[in-house]
């Protein structure tokens, strides 16, 4: 019986990298052409603005986060289809994602079916920094599930 291999997808906005499990016994290791870094964003041209309150003479400022959160939503989409690329390959059988709360929420978004099928586990921190070895650590038994 051929071993399951599972993908450990760790991202956060402007940096993700795929870890290959592919059997017991075998250990993490980088998937070298999965990795992948995001465009940087476009700096807001104007500073932030004030808006007038409709309630009275109060004045609030108008953060611009519009380019800052696009381009995030940019990159979880180019995963995504870096991910649904590699299961059309039958390049994994299982996914585990790890990303920050924020990007883990948008990825979720931009996952295709068949591809969130095969996810069997996900954790809410930012590991992209994290050597291999300390991100095995944090999966602890959801490796072998």
């Amino acid at each position: 019986m051929k071993p399951k291999t599972t993908w450990v997808a760790v991202a956060n906005a402007r940096l993700a990298r795929v870890l290959v499990h592919a059997g017991a016994g075998q250990g993490l290791q980088a998937q070298s052409k999965m990795t992948l870094h995001a465009v940087e964003a476009p700096k807001p041209q104007d500073k932030a603005g004030v808006g007038h309150s409709i309630a009275g003479p109060a004045r609030n400022a108008v953060e611009q986060k519009g380019e800052q959160e696009q381009a995030e939503r940019d990159f979880a989409q180019t995963i995504a289809d870096a991910l649904f690329h590699a299961q059309q390959r039958e390049e994994f059988d299982r996914l585990i994602i790890v990303a920050g709360p924020h990007m883990l929420g948008v990825l979720r978004t931009f996952l295709a079916p068949d591809v969130a099928q095969r996810v069997i586990g996900e954790i809410a921190k930012d590991l992209t920094h994290v050597s291999t070895e300390a991100i095995g650590e944090h999966l602890g038994d959801l490796i072998y599930v």
